[in-house]
């Protein structure tokens, strides 16, 4: 076994096993440190992601040092607002409307490959899994091929936020200085497509009306910005994850490159084995009683979705990753009135970039000694980059 497959196993290992110790022992605990409260048991944290009455989705209230939430970002909301702009924004994300991107989806992660060279290796999340959900999100949005380069810069300053402390001011200051000058660009972008309309989401969103409602300016901005959020690192970190589990079983991979329609399958498994986003963050509007263990109201709940994904009482030999798990009632991707809208959009992305890397290269392993540099924000599970060495497919 090479010192990467070791890494990535006994890093996955080690969590897994406080997760279990905490299920057993503390379902509910609070940590001494922070003062957020944890909840990991999978039963809890799937009745507690739709109890949006007493655990609110949006947490601004705990941070008054972090700029303020946006219009329109939809994960920050919950109903009836939050029913609203689902309604308004929903019908673009049908899994009909992502199926019809799958041919474009496809060209530009060929092409991505393409430029990555001919070479035994490849660094797989700024080559592929980093830049692929980013284009596709700039495409969706309408976003000209001219504006790339900036829409990237923003991407990347989104992406690294979870990671900054509020209390650092020179750095929310620059963080909140790039994000005036993004949404000044949607602002911007929504006016026009309001004027002269084009086939993009932006265009869709701003003449989209159910009875009366529609949406704002305000609220179309916001909601890109969590769609580039949001659905762009959830499909990095999955696709990531996807080569560190194909790389602890060759014969995984072997399996796919046989039969890809099990990629799907597999890919659900991935992604309950390996969660992307560890925890779903939630404010308690009134003190809630789990079986004598008392979260205060005003507290800031974490509803573990990696240790509900791993929970003996729900999954069989939850510790392993079995690709052909049935059932498999995974949460990460939420559940309920907050059940990802991007999620159809993330297993395409994820299932094509799979299935591209299957059929291009017979092997695919991490470079052996190469420890993949790992996501220092805690809530991201996955690397910020990941060494592959490659054998192309003959």
């Amino acid at each position: 076994m090479t010192r990467a497959v070791s890494w990535a196993a006994s890093d996955q290992d080690e969590e897994l096993a406080r997760l279990r110790k905490l299920r057993d022992e503390s379902p509910v605990w609070q940590d001494p440190d922070t003062g957020i409260w944890h909840v990991t048991r999978y039963a809890d944290v799937d009745a507690a992601l739709s109890d949006y009455g007493r655990l609110a989705s949006d947490v601004s209230p705990v941070f008054p040092e972090a700029p303020p939430v946006l219009d329109g970002h939809i994960g920050a909301m919950d109903p009836p607002r939050h029913r609203r702009l689902r309604g308004l924004v929903s019908r673009a994300f049908t899994a009909r409307a992502i199926a019809r991107l799958e041919p474009r989806v496809a060209d530009l992660a060929a092409g991505l490959l393409d430029q990555a060279g001919d070479g035994d290796e490849i660094e797989l999340v700024g080559a592929l899994a980093h830049p692929l959900p980013m284009i596709v999100i700039a495409e969706l949005l309408g976003v000209p091929v001219a504006d790339r380069d900036r829409f990237a810069v923003w991407a990347d300053v989104l992406f690294q936020q979870g990671a900054f402390d509020p209390s650092d001011e020179e750095r929310m200051a620059a963080s909140a200085a790039n994000m005036r000058t993004f949404h000044s660009y949607l602002s911007e972008l929504v006016a026009e497509r309001r004027k002269e309309p084009r086939e993009d989401l932006v265009s869709e969103l701003a003449r989209a009306q159910e009875g009366d409602e529609s949406l704002g300016d305000a609220e179309i901005t916001g909601f890109a910005t969590f769609l580039l959020l949001a659905g762009h690192i959830t499909s990095t970190l999955v696709i990531a994850n996807t080569l560190l589990v194909l790389d602890e079983s060759p014969r995984l991979q072997d399996a796919l490159r046989a039969d890809p329609e099990l990629v799907p399958a597999a890919l659900e498994e991935i992604v309950r084995y390996r969660t992307p986003i560890r925890a779903a963050p939630r404010l308690a509007t009134v003190d809630i009683d789990y079986d004598g263990t008392v979260v205060p109201a005003g507290s800031l709940v974490y509803l573990s979705l990696e240790s509900a994904n791993h929970d003996e009482r729900v999954f069989e030999d939850p510790d392993r990753c079995l690709p052909r798990r049935s059932p498999n009632p995974h949460l990460s991707f939420g559940r309920g009135v907050h059940f990802c809208l991007g999620a159809p959009l993330a297993r395409l992305e994820t299932a094509v970039a799979t299935r591209l890397l299957l059929s291009r290269f017979s092997s695919l392993r991490v470079v052996p000694g190469a420890v993949p540099e790992r996501h220092v924000e805690p809530h991201l599970n996955g690397v910020r980059s990941l060494r592959v060495a490659v054998e192309r497919a003959t």
